[in-house]
């Protein structure tokens, strides 16, 4: 997948008499450590923040030569309808990234589109703030949006920080790939016939009969959580990062409306400390944790924050997604596996974000529970 990152969020700039809205963004991998290698049209619209409509636009060429692409509004004489903000997306009309199925198949979206955070000059908003909206719509038609930080690559401080330093950090709010395909595969494996992993679905409509407790290991911006209580009715959803998330999360969960008789909300929690009494007294039905493996500094961390929760929620089932990086990746599994879980089922999703791709790369879907006699170990190749 392809992400759209405001680099310089848009700002209104005075040139003498003439007026302009600027911006800079560029298109990346999900950690921006990458910079998209390939040919894109793409179209950026200013917008009314009240109806949508759209007030101008203009289209981009993204090439692979470049690292940035400037976005220029003369606004000069215009009468606007403050507030306004700006979209970049694939194509013209598209406000959200559609989670689409092709042929039995979970569809990734391409390219995730980016809506600005607004400029208003009657009141005096010059420049964005640095945050950046994303719209995900779901197989039954409801849209939700993810607000998320934006600004420069994370990637160079990825193997720099350690312990709970690096959960703080590995948790920012961004959307990566294991988070977006994980909430995409929710999506799909509860509206299909015939699902992927039918043991997740059983979990699921488990809120048909009682109210479905899920919590969420390191949700950085809430994307997967979030996704889950606009999909499934009667659950109860706790968003678990550092505190340094909780601004973010709380922001996405006070502009979403879950599905009926759904429910989120969100607690701090350091992998490394204690759980708090409010999670220990939880009967936890299924625990999310998607893109948290990528450095071994902190999987024994997470080992412990699971094995903690399934002392006291011992028929917990996990779901972990993740996009192998890097073969140290694998030192989690084997700390789970040492701890007594296994492997009870698991999916892959094509994830590469270049049609011409020649090794592609996939998000792996596993689910996960503590070793139960005659369960069988799967692979976590």
């Amino acid at each position: 997948m392809l992400y759209i990152r405001f680099l310089k969020p848009p700002g209104i700039v005075r040139d003498h008499k003439d007026v302009f809205i600027k911006s800079l963004f560029a298109v990346t991998s999900d950690f921006g450590d990458q910079l998209c290698a390939q040919e894109l049209s793409l179209v950026a619209c200013l917008s009314a923040k009240t109806d949508g409509r759209i007030v101008l636009q203009t289209t981009l060429r993204w090439s692979p030569e470049i690292r940035c692409l400037p976005v220029v509004f003369d606004i000069t004489g215009l009468s606007l309808p403050w507030p306004v903000r700006v979209c970049i997306s694939p194509d013209s009309g598209t406000q959200s990234t559609q989670f689409a199925y092709r042929g039995g198949i979970c569809d990734l979206p391409r390219i995730l589109l980016a809506w600005s955070d607004v400029l208003d000059l009657h009141k005096g908003i010059k420049n964005a703030a640095k945050t950046v909206e994303r719209r995900f719509r779901l197989g039954n038609g409801k849209t939700f949006s993810i607000w998320e930080d934006t600004g420069e690559s994370i990637a160079r401080h990825l193997w720099y920080v350690k312990s709970s330093a690096f959960h703080s950090f590995c948790s920012q709010s961004y959307s990566r790939d294991a988070g977006v395909a994980l909430a995409a595969f929710l999506d799909f494996d509860w509206a299909v016939d015939d699902p992927k992993l039918p043991l997740l679905v059983e979990h699921l409509v488990k809120s048909a009969g009682k109210r479905l407790q899920v919590l969420e290991l390191g949700c950085g911006c809430g994307i997967v959580g979030i996704s889950l209580a606009n999909i499934v009715p009667n659950c109860e959803v706790l968003l678990t990062d550092m505190p340094e998330a909780e601004e973010i999360v709380q922001k996405n969960i006070a502009c979403t409306t879950p599905a009926e008789r759904s429910a989120l909300s969100f607690v701090a929690l350091d992998w490394e400390k204690q759980l708090p009494e409010g999670i220990r007294e939880r009967d936890v039905d299924l625990i999310l944790v998607a893109d948290c493996i990528y450095n071994p500094d902190s999987s024994p961390a997470l080992v412990q924050t699971i094995l903690a929760l399934v002392s006291y929620s011992p028929r917990a089932l996990l779901v972990l997604a993740v996009k192998f990086r890097h073969p140290s990746e694998k030192v989690f599994f084997k700390l789970m596996r040492d701890n007594g879980f296994v492997t009870e089922d698991h999916a892959s999703l094509l994830s590469s974000g270049d049609d011409n791709d020649h090794d592609p790369e996939f998000v792996r879907i596993y689910l996960l529970r503590l070793g139960q006699p005659g369960v069988t170990q799967q692979s976590d190749a």
